[in-house]
């Protein structure tokens, strides 16, 4: 495959082998790299595909994160790129030293090890996304019931209210949590959030809220991160 040579003063057949040896692995965590590279972007894909749709999922936030990942996957090309030309370089080479093939045994022997290093980070980043999936697919469950109550409340207070601006800014306040505009406060959530505009609308209507069976306080308790159900596991 590499039409290795050996000439007087150049490399021996042994130190030839070795080199190729050390080419071949280096390729192959390569390949390896290649498909983590891509189960990444698989998984980048798979969250994105959830945002966007007015069911509430914390848009904002998880593009924000997102936009942090980004970076890792534009790179890579330019990297593979990188190294394909080196490799081409050692095809055929002719008039090479021996210390210039040591020095290459060394250098893909550095760039193996450094993608199957590269690799296992590139994997726990594209776990950490599919978690993350997995943790929207679940608030936007739990937020189904509280949004359809919080936009009954709404079309109640339409039909019983007009010209009010405190209903105005109920609704822009639900329509922020729906589009995912809303960065949830310390030790709230989401849930919390829709709660409190189903309770704000039943207030502007003049019921009082014991009596109203779908409006009730927040009973989740304290959440122990920032924007608790914005964010789900890191990214990497």
């Amino acid at each position: 495959m590499w039409g290795w040579r050996r000439t007087k003063g150049q490399w021996s057949a042994e130190a030839g082998e070795i080199l190729r040896d050390t080419i071949e692995r280096a390729m192959e965590n390569h390949r390896l790299l290649d498909r983590a590279y891509q189960r990444l972007a698989d998984a980048l894909e798979q969250v994105r595909s959830l945002l966007g749709h007015g069911d509430g999922l914390p848009a904002d936030t998880v593009r924000a994160r997102l936009a942090t990942v980004q970076p890792t996957l534009d790179n890579w090309p330019g990297a593979r790129a990188s190294f394909d030309r080196t490799v081409a370089a050692w095809r055929d080479p002719e008039g090479v030293a021996p210390e210039a093939v040591r020095e290459a045994i060394e250098t893909f022997a550095i760039r193996g090890e450094g993608a199957a290093a590269l690799r296992e980070s590139v994997d726990g980043a594209a776990e950490n996304l599919l978690g993350l999936r997995d943790k929207l697919l679940e608030i936007r469950a739990r937020l189904a019931p509280l949004r359809e109550r919080a936009h009954a409340a709404l079309t109640a207070a339409r039909a019983e209210l007009s010209g009010s601006p405190e209903l105005d800014a109920a609704e822009e306040q639900l329509h922020a949590l729906d589009t995912g505009q809303v960065a949830v406060e310390p030790n709230r959530r989401l849930t919390d959030a829709y709660r409190d505009v189903e309770l704000r609308l039943t207030a502007l209507r003049g019921a009082p809220i014991g009596a109203r069976g779908t409006a009730r306080p927040a009973t989740d308790g304290p959440h122990p991160t920032h924007n608790g159900d914005d964010t789900g596991p890191t990214t990497g």
